[in-house]
């Protein structure tokens, strides 16, 4: 892989949706009715290596395998929320975006690519998302969406867990690639993290920019990485 393969082209629907990246570990990650919007068909999305205790997924289009895109137009970050869940608070919410944003900003200005605002031949969309998911516990495949409070809410003890429900609550983490003249798939990269790994690390915007790092750093390389 050229030079789709050194750029992270990574970004994402805002639709909520569109956040569903979970399922087996062989194959598709969700089946399609579970989420629509986000990609055509989430099959296209296979594991990828990661540590113990989590579980990354990829995507690269070999239609653009052989792109040599030169920019990127990276959009706002979302962390999806809902302020009165009041698990974090809308100042941690907030700053988190932008550490997400300013984050992928400097790691494709680092990997030799101009950011930029327009879109253009050699230029690609990006943006990246967190969202929350409630996920069997063996397979990892997704049960039900929902946001990254409501998890974390539940995860600290402030929102209450529902009798039998073994769910294990996760944070998605990472996002999809867009070409911006034919508006097609380039890629997409996600991490699936516990929720558990950032309890008590949501408290304060330090504590929850330090938490995030490590995950969405894995999704961007991810895409660094050849096949």
């Amino acid at each position: 892989m050229k030079k789709i393969a050194n750029i992270l082209l990574l970004s994402t629907s805002v639709i909520l949706a569109s956040c569903a990246l979970m399922g087996g570990n062989q194959a598709s990650l969700s089946s399609d009715s579970d989420s629509p919007g986000f990609l055509e068909s989430y099959n296209l999305l296979r594991p990828y290596h990661s540590e113990s205790g989590v579980k990354a997924w990829r995507y690269i289009n070999p239609k653009f395998a052989n792109h040599n895109y030169k920019a990127v137009i990276v959009r706002p970050a979302v962390i999806v929320s809902n302020p009165d869940e009041n698990s974090i608070s809308p100042e941690v919410i907030a700053n988190g975006q932008k550490y997400l944003q300013d984050y992928t900003k400097n790691f494709v200005k680092q990997n030799g690519y101009a950011v930029v605002n327009n879109s253009g031949s050699s230029v690609s969309a990006l943006d990246i998302i967190v969202a929350g998911a409630e996920v069997d516990p063996v397979t990892w495949k997704l049960r039900k969406l929902t946001s990254v409070t409501s998890v974390m809410g539940r995860v600290t003890g402030r929102i209450p867990i529902e009798s039998g429900d073994d769910s294990l609550l996760v944070l998605e983490i990472g996002g999809r690639a867009i070409d911006t003249q034919s508006g097609l798939l380039v890629g997409a990269s996600f991490v699936s993290v516990p929720a558990v790994k950032f309890k008590d690390k949501a408290g304060t915007v330090g504590e929850f920019e330090s938490a995030l790092t490590p995950w969405i750093s894995q999704a961007l390389r991810n895409f660094v990485e050849s096949n």
